[in-house]
């Protein structure tokens, strides 16, 4: 692999890291986007079974539970799959700054 060619794939490394790195940023707004939606009806399907009586107040109890699980899973996945993405691209893109620095110095 000669000068050029190394050049060539460090220029679309870079490329490619900066769309990975926009895709999970997308991905991560759209989850914490989600989170909210699902955290808005939750709130407002749990008022509503409050507002029926005794059986009411236990359901509520039960859906307030499971929205909350729900957004703590969805955050988790958000969080992780989308950070990994970006230590990917800078772990990468650090790898690609040691090869042009030292073909930079031959």
């Amino acid at each position: 692999m000669d000068i050029s060619d190394i050049k060539e794939l460090s220029q679309q490394a870079r490329i490619d890291g900066k769309r990975l790195f926009g895709v999970s940023e997308f991905l991560y707004n759209f989850a914490i986007v989600v989170n909210w939606i699902i955290a808005i009806v939750g709130i407002c399907a749990v008022f509503g079974l409050i507002s029926q009586g005794s059986w009411g107040f236990a359901t509520a109890i039960l859906v307030a539970v499971i929205v909350t699980f729900i957004c703590v899973l969805n955050y988790m996945f958000a969080v992780l799959s989308t950070h990994i993405a970006k230590v990917l691209v800078h772990t990468s893109l650090a790898c690609v700054a040691l090869v042009e620095k030292d073909i930079s110095s031959h």
